[in-house]
């Protein structure tokens, strides 16, 4: 299982991605998302490895969420979460306002795991 370090440096690249300039124009915002969420959920990892906490997958990982940091950062991270499926899975092409929504959510889960 990773450390707590290599879900930080993980979500570090994740995070760069997402601020790439090919990522900003209409036609890429899907990718924005997906790096988003994936930067969360490093970020989450990172905060969940230093509590000696290492979840088994999606559903996992919103248990130890909900259960750590509450719904201040459940309810962003859940978003995310369905804002990345949407792009992934249903060719959803969000608009400028839904990403800067998504960075939004990012920043909350941020902010709220610590």
């Amino acid at each position: 299982m990773p450390s707590s370090e290599q879900h930080h440096d993980q979500r570090d690249r994740n995070i760069a991605v997402s601020r790439l300039a090919a990522l900003q124009d209409d036609q890429h915002r899907d990718w924005k998302i997906t790096a988003l969420f994936y930067a969360a959920v490093h970020h989450v990892e990172d905060a969940l490895a230093k509590r000696n906490e290492h979840p088994k997958g999606h559903e996992n990982r919103r248990q130890l969420i909900k259960r750590f940091y509450g719904d201040g950062v459940m309810r962003p991270f859940q978003s995310l979460y369905n804002y990345s499926v949407l792009t992934r899975y249903e060719c959803w092409k969000p608009t400028e306002a839904e990403a800067e929504r998504a960075e939004r959510f990012y920043n909350a889960i941020t902010q709220g795991v610590r």
